[in-house]
């Protein structure tokens, strides 16, 4: 559940002249959130950036509301990179409003595809920080959603992550069937466009899968190619994390030597890149390695690296499982009195960070090593508290499989009730592009009976010039007849704005309520025009010439503040 953002070949020192250069709103806006990008490596900038450009959006409301949304996006995407999950769902909550409340005036100086790639973007870090708080629900629907957009503008990378993520939820969600069909499906799309990073990642989830089930030879095999495909992508990340995997897997297989060789090649592409937080789980693994062994010296060495390092960054969590994991080991070799320190520090740090499992575990070992040394008063006592944490810990445990029951249960209702969406929407679509093809033939047929009419009456009028005053009468006559079928074109004009409305309900009302100063006649060519016909045809329907028609759209494309390069068309589609 990553996301990432190209940098473009500009240099930060060019931006940041840019920036200071900029003399109108627009300009400062927009180069303000290109600096964002290049502060990945400095987020409380990128934050105060995003947040400069909010404030300038409220003292210039001319920007409008999409321009606003990036900016709290920004702001929310800064609060998500520091973890304060909370604060940036706010931030991308605020964000999403404005950009549903945009109006057409806001959205001018962006392409279809760019308001739907800024909604994308918003919706998939919605579902990422409800994901990270516990909100499984609301984030597996945003996430469906957010795969719904991607596969509607064939946004290939889109559907990868969003199909990646929801693996993640569903393996979150106990239900490793449903991961496995989000990941392959999610790999199969990664193959057409050769993208290595996510190959990398994605073998890497679907070994985990086959490692669960206890196929580990399969597991293994797809570990393999994750770690090939990272070291092509040079992703030292995702090398160090398939390699960390394929220790584990070979640590399983009793293959120590091999595991060792992986971790050590983890650790050292870690410690050149700086990247602390796989340095510490190397050597916890190498300590697990060493555990598997018999060999406990070297075990207590790994855990008591990754405790100092993981002191450095207050990692509370991993502090008091490695504790443990030492008290545990000295304990083994009869080192009675560190066994004890140990277990004591990690019981107090679990019981702070509300670890109840591994506090139990903690004063079971306890009570284990005073009852070896005879402390039979110390050794119930800590019993004594044993078994009240573990009734807490049954009681939470029932409590969270009824909550994980109901989960699973509402997910599954969800996944259907998606699914039947999905078919509804495409049956409205289809319903949708027949009635558009319907009333797009009966505009055609009424511009070209109006066409044959007026070539008639041209001809009729051509005839009644000859001296034969009775063919010219007659003539008379059925050039009066026309006149009346030409008069007759309000009610093929009513006949077709009725089925207008039935394609497209309320389309005139919202246009003239967004921009009242068009005439009756341009409402007509409007809505022609949104049924996208050309000129010609447009101007058989109304009994006028083309030119006629071009000096109104003309006129149109003016009132609707629309620039050269902006489409008519385009432009009605959306209102």
């Amino acid at each position: 559940m990553s996301q990432t953002h190209a940098i473009p070949k500009k240099t930060l020192e060019d931006v940041e002249t840019e920036l200071r250069n900029a003399k109108h709103a627009k300009r400062k806006f927009d180069v303000t959130l290109e600096l964002c990008r290049y502060m990945r490596k400095d987020v409380p900038r990128m934050q105060t950036l995003a947040e400069s450009a909010l404030q300038l959006t409220e003292s210039h409301p001319e920007l409008g509301l999409i321009r606003k949304a990036r900016a709290a996006w920004w702001i929310g995407f800064s609060f998500r990179l520091q973890n304060k999950f909370e604060s940036a769902l706010q931030m991308f909550q605020l964000a999403f409003k404005y950009h549903t409340q945009a109006s057409i005036t806001d959205t001018k100086d962006f392409s279809e595809i760019e308001i739907d790639t800024y909604l994308m973007e918003l919706v998939d870090n919605i579902a990422i920080v409800q994901f990270h708080l516990g909100n499984i629900e609301q984030a597996m629907a945003n996430f469906y959603h957010n795969l719904q957009l991607c596969e509607k503008h064939q946004v290939t990378g889109g559907i990868i992550a969003s199909n990646n993520s929801l693996g993640e939820v569903w393996r979150n969600a106990g239900n490793i069937a449903k991961a496995y069909i989000h990941w392959n499906t999610a790999l199969n799309t990664s193959f057409r466009t050769n993208d290595l990073r996510r190959i990398a990642e994605l073998y890497s989830n679907l070994s985990s899968v086959h490692e669960y089930y206890g196929e580990n030879d399969k597991a293994l095999e797809l570990i393999n190619k994750a770690v090939l495909h990272a070291k092509e992508y040079k992703n030292e990340y995702g090398t160090c994390m398939s390699l960390l995997n394929r220790a584990r897997i070979y640590n399983c297989n009793k293959d120590w030597e091999k595991s060792q060789l992986d971790i050590e090649e983890c650790m050292a592409i870690a410690e050149e890149f700086h990247i602390g937080i796989i340095t510490i789980q190397a050597y916890i693994s190498l300590a697990e390695t060493y555990y598997s062994q018999g060999d406990i010296p070297n075990t207590i060495l790994q855990y008591t690296h990754a405790i100092t390092l993981a002191k450095e960054t207050n990692e509370k969590s991993t502090i008091a499982q490695c504790t443990f994991s030492l008290a545990d080991c000295y304990h083994k070799l009869k080192q009675n009195t560190e066994s004890i320190i140990n277990a004591k520090i990690s019981y107090d740090i679990a019981l702070s960070i509300n670890s109840t499992a591994l506090a139990a575990s903690a004063l079971q070992l306890l009570a284990d090593v005073e009852q070896e040394q005879g402390n039979i008063t110390e050794c119930n006592n800590y019993l004594r508290k044993y078994i009240a944490i573990k009734e807490q810990i049954h009681q939470e445990q029932h409590t969270n499989e009824v909550r994980e029951a109901r989960m699973r249960l509402s997910l599954e209702n969800a996944e259907l009730e998606r699914q039947e969406l999905a078919k509804k929407t495409l049956e409205l679509e289809r319903n949708l592009n027949e009635k558009s093809a319907e009333l797009s033939a009966l505009a055609l047929s009424i511009s070209q009976k109006n066409s044959v009419i007026e070539k008639l009456s041209k001809k009729i009028e051509e005839l009644s010039t000859t001296p034969n005053q009775s063919y010219t009468e007659r003539c008379k006559s059925m050039i009066h007849e026309i006149e009346i079928l030409k008069n007759s074109g309000e009610e093929q004009w009513t006949t077709l704005q009725k089925q207008f409305e039935g394609f497209d309900n309320g389309f005139q009302t919202r246009l003239l309520h967004q921009f009242n100063s068009l005439t009756g006649k341009e409402m007509k060519i409007c809505l022609l025009t949104r049924l996208n016909l050309s000129s010609k045809d447009i101007a058989n329907i109304l009994w006028t010439s083309p030119r006629t028609i071009e000096t109104h759209r003309y006129s149109i494309r003016k009132k609707l503040n629309l620039n050269k390069e902006e489409n008519l068309y385009s432009f009605l589609v959306k209102v």
